[in-house]
């Protein structure tokens, strides 16, 4: 089998490994992270009458702590957060790239 067969075939299997995760949801709340424990955390938090806030800390506390090596003092991030839908546009969003 060539190299670039041996590659195709790695790619792709690594690619549908989100896949095999199993698949988290919640009636009004959602929690996107790199690692489904970190979102499962994040849920729990939600679920136990935390902010989204509370729920974005706690995610990745467990990133640093699964993933230690994609995150933590030396990584990034980005945010959106959604404020008052009754305030101007610009105090709506906030925008955070960190």
């Amino acid at each position: 089998m060539s190299r670039s067969r041996i590659r195709t075939l790695l790619c792709s299997l690594l690619l549908s490994i989100p896949l095999l995760v199993p698949r988290l949801q919640a009636a009004r709340a959602m929690v996107v992270s790199a690692h489904p424990l970190a979102s499962e955390v994040g849920l729990q938090v939600i679920a136990e009458g935390g902010s989204a806030a509370d729920a974005a800390v706690a995610a990745l506390c467990v990133l640093n702590v699964v993933e230690p090596h994609a995150s933590g003092l030396g990584g990034g991030g980005f945010a959106l957060w959604r404020g008052d839908p009754t305030a101007s546009a610009t105090e709506r969003h906030i925008v955070a790239s960190f």
